[in-house]
């Protein structure tokens, strides 16, 4: 049950946080004419999170390497989520 209460907190931390970036720094206006992927839309994400301690080093090094950046980590010493972010293509 500890665990399941930790887990759900961890998410609405999460989720708080995304929404909390969206009202904080909204995202600009496109003209008409342009495209999704140009920068007036604002960057999209994609996220990848992992869940404990053991290997987190190896692991943010490797997910370095291949574009992503760390968004958020949150826990305890019991239980740790690390979060990572990388712009669609």
């Amino acid at each position: 049950m500890k665990s399941l209460t930790v887990g759900l907190l961890l998410a609405l931390a999460f989720a708080g946080g995304c929404v909390a970036s969206r009202m904080a720094v909204p995202v600009a206006r496109a003209d008409a004419d342009a495209t999704p992927s140009s920068p007036a839309h604002g960057t999209r994400w994609e996220y990848l999170c992992i869940d404990g301690w053991a290997g987190v080093t190896h692991s943010a090094n490797q997910l370095g390497k291949e574009g992503w950046e760390m968004a958020s980590a949150a826990g305890t010493s019991d239980h740790m989520m690390w979060c990572f972010k990388r712009p669609l293509l």
